[in-house]
């Protein structure tokens, strides 16, 4: 089922990300640099996949990569944010807490790609 395809999807992408986060918090890199160099780096690889498998979408549309673009955009902000109160502000770790925001984020953008960016074309 597609909510299946969207799990093995996101749990490919997210756990390569998580562990290349850590990675890189570990070589000293500020967690909110390493969510921005991951974003940036996964975000076109989460869209290949989801448009061609978890959603069965052919073709890469100008809007459909417009609104993809928007709510990884808005994740990503919000991701910054939660990092900056949880981490800096609160003192949390950044290891749990960058994991707790991906879970979070990513019933987010399920919902968001489910029916507003991978909508029928």
């Amino acid at each position: 089922s597609q909510i299946l395809r969207y799990a093995a999807v996101g749990i490919a992408v997210n756990l390569s990300g998580y562990f290349a986060f850590l990675l890189l918090t570990f070589w000293g890199v500020d967690p909110k640099l390493a969510v921005s160099l991951l974003f940036i780096s996964m975000a076109p690889l989460s869209f290949y996949w989801h448009n061609n498998w978890t959603f069965n979408r052919r073709g890469d549309g100008v809007k459909k990569k417009f609104l993809f673009a928007i709510s990884h955009l808005i994740t990503y902000l919000l991701n910054i944010s939660f990092l900056y109160v949880l981490v800096d502000l609160l003192g949390f770790g950044h290891q749990w807490t960058q994991l707790l925001i991906t879970l979070v984020l990513g019933v987010v953008l399920y919902l968001a790609s489910r029916f507003i960016v991978f909508t029928h074309d």
